[in-house]
């Protein structure tokens, strides 16, 4: 069985809690959880093999602001 792994990297300028969600294409939550960020580049691994095909959106929040991006599994 395969596994497919999502790689993650973002700056952050202060040491502290960044709320990362998925969700699908309508806006249900697919995954989430609370990444302890530090300051600098982050790094962030989760498997996502029982994910269905299909396009997603990543969002990472500091309370501040959010940024979110948008991924294709295959």
């Amino acid at each position: 069985m395969f596994s497919f792994d999502l790689h993650l990297e973002f700056n952050n300028k202060r040491n502290e809690n960044v709320d990362l969600m998925i969700t699908d294409m309508v806006g249900r939550v697919i995954f989430q959880d609370q990444v302890d960020a530090a300051d600098g580049t982050n790094l962030y691994n989760t498997d996502i093999s029982d994910f269905a095909q299909g396009v997603y959106f990543i969002s990472l929040n500091n309370g501040i602001e959010t940024l979110t991006q948008r991924i294709i599994k295959n």
